[in-house]
């Protein structure tokens, strides 16, 4: 393990990679459907989190 500005550098994880786009895509569904309703600070919630994957 290597220490880069305090922060750990952990040996990379295979399974991270493999989960990783499957956990984005279902945070877009959430997000997508949160953004259908009518509660404008989960729209807006929404969107960020959208914005942000």
């Amino acid at each position: 393990m290597r220490r880069v500005k305090g922060f750990e550098l952990l040996p990379f994880d295979p399974e991270i990679e493999r989960t990783l786009p499957k956990l984005r895509e279902e945070k877009r569904r959430e997000a997508q459907a949160m953004s259908a309703n009518n509660n404008n600070d989960q729209q807006q919630w929404a969107i960020r989190e959208y914005f942000n994957l």
